[in-house]
């Protein structure tokens, strides 16, 4: 979380405080939330593609400017 606060919200309704500059890391099938606090959320959000996934895909290249 870049700014704001908010609250992880486990798949089992636990919920804990997240405030400016908190990293979460979860598997994307976990079932947790994220839920804004009063002064909003802004995020920076990195998802990972499993290898399972990733081997199917044609490959990618940089492509230079």
């Amino acid at each position: 979380m870049l700014r704001g606060d908010g609250e992880l919200v486990e798949q089992d309704g636990l919920a804990r405080p997240l405030h400016g500059y908190a990293l979460v890391a979860c598997p994307l099938d976990s079932g947790t939330r994220l839920r804004a606090g009063t002064r909003g959320m802004e995020l920076l959000l990195v998802a990972v593609i499993p290898e399972h996934l990733s081997d199917a895909m044609p490959v990618r290249l940089p492509v230079a400017p």
